[in-house]
């Protein structure tokens, strides 16, 4: 509506018999003035609403901390960010009246004269006083409940940014796998090397360990190609798109059997290490 009341209040200006061109472009920049005042509250309280909208549909527990304190900020931030609309509102509308006034007043011809440029720019000072003190008021209450999401841990990941880490932490495993490849193959070459009969006794004993170091590192790439997999289908899933974290979040249940993967690695890495000393004390 403000926007609205703006566009028409230009448009009684091509209308008007009154010489009002420096009075409208002075009108004109000071409504940059007052938007660019009010970049910063709008485009937060408008993302950390989207925010908290999403994150609301996805709690369990809305009464269970820090869910009441989320909600109280926010709603603070709106009310902060309608005193600061209306102030603008009641600026334009006083323009509005300075116009409607000085149309019925000034003669055909006549310039608006300096002491309405002058009145105006006081009250374009007033003003931004104000939405100074309405933006300081805002980041109180901002900051406030961005420090609670980042303490209780409360994020939202995008498809697109969970696919980047899953594949961060495939590449290292991948380096795992090739390192086992290595260490498989310089195993084998050590019991090549004693030239034993495959078929004796003391070859199978002593290739006992290195079979179950190749078992383990099939099922490696196993784990590792299942992870590939499901890198795939965040990667091509709407970037947009995601999932939160946080207490009393709804679980994403592929995400955990996701992560659930990891700890498996390490353990399957603790074996495979295990198997390579059992090896080399056989061999020795």
């Amino acid at each position: 509506m403000q926007h609205l009341r703006w566009f028409l209040f230009f448009a009684l200006a091509s209308c008007a018999s009154v010489d009002f061109s420096l009075l409208d472009q002075s009108m004109k920049d000071d409504h940059l003035v007052l938007v660019t005042a009010e970049h910063h509250v709008l485009e937060n309280y408008f993302s950390l609403q989207e925010f908290h909208n999403d994150l609301l549909t996805e709690c369990l527990q809305r009464d269970s901390t820090p869910y009441p304190d989320l909600i109280v900020d926010l709603d603070s931030m709106r009310f902060v960010m309608n005193k600061m609309n209306a102030s603008r509102a009641r600026f334009y509308n006083q323009n509005l009246k300075v116009r409607e006034d000085l149309e019925s007043t000034l003669k055909r011809g006549k310039k608006v004269p300096e002491s309405v440029f002058e009145d105006l720019q006081l009250r374009l000072r007033a003003y931004n006083d104000s939405a100074s003190a309405y933006d300081a008021e805002f980041r109180v209450y901002e900051n406030r409940y961005r420090s609670t999401i980042e303490k209780f841990g409360i994020r939202f990941i995008s498809h697109s940014n969970y696919a980047e880490s899953l594949v961060a932490r495939i590449i290292s495993w991948e380096d795992s796998l090739s390192v086992q490849n290595l260490r498989i193959a310089a195993a084998r070459a050590v019991l090549n090397d004693q030239g034993w009969d495959n078929r004796s006794d003391q070859f199978r004993k002593a290739y006992l360990p290195l079979s179950e170091m190749e078992l383990n590192r099939k099922v490696l790439l196993s784990k590792l190609t299942g992870l590939n997999n499901a890198h795939n289908r965040y990667e091509v899933a709407r970037p947009e798109e995601g999932f939160y974290v946080g207490p009393f979040i709804v679980e994403r249940h592929d995400v955990i059997m996701v992560e659930a993967i990891f700890p498996q690695l390490d353990s399957i890495m603790g074996v495979f290490r295990s198997d390579e000393r059992l090896f080399y004390s056989g061999i020795n």
